[in-house]
């Protein structure tokens, strides 16, 4: 039985670039870490082709910046060093920044495959004790009705910076 709560959050994905119509971050601050030489931000990271064939690049610089902004709401649900966040989302962007973000955390990556199962994907969740599963709206659906038996499912949409509601909770079972 899983004493934790159980949270789902929903990741926009899309076929530009994910950063499109956004600045992009400066790094100015003076850091000893590799990345926070202008070069190296602005560097490609990863070379990125959805479905429809769209090719997009996304460089250090946005994936930190949106690693960043993950870990800060993760946080703010309550995520901490040792927790374990599922993470059920093809492979794209979205879910290296995911998994950045869960490691700046400190917290443990529970990769989950999109072609699971309602029992597998339960088994393997409920078995880690994950505290927080990351999906996109194809996966959210499935991610809910395995999360019945947990204490508390929660969605949010990252794509739209705005605070959790309480019209955003989703209470299940007896436990609060």
């Amino acid at each position: 039985m899983v004493d934790t709560c159980c949270r789902t959050v929903r990741a926009t994905a899309t076929s530009t670039p994910a950063f499109a119509g956004r600045s992009r971050p400066s790094i100015t601050s003076p850091s000893t870490s590799a990345i926070a030489t202008p070069a190296i931000a602005r560097a490609v990271a990863l070379v990125y082709e959805d479905d429809a064939g769209s090719v997009s690049e996304h460089t250090f610089a946005e994936f930190r910046a949106r690693s960043n902004q993950l870990a800060r709401v993760l946080a703010g649900l309550g995520i901490v060093r040792g927790d374990r966040v599922g993470i059920v989302l093809p492979q794209r962007p979205e879910t290296a920044v995911a998994h950045l973000a869960a490691y700046k955390l400190g917290a443990v990556a529970l990769p989950l495959s999109t072609l699971f199962g309602p029992e597998a994907l339960e088994y393997r969740l409920r078995d880690a004790g994950a505290k927080i599963v990351v999906t996109d709206a194809e996966n959210l659906d499935r991610v809910l009705a395995v999360s019945k038996g947990f204490a508390r499912a929660h969605a949010r949409d990252l794509g739209r910076p705005r605070r959790c509601r309480r019209r955003d909770r989703v209470r299940q079972g007896d436990r609060a």
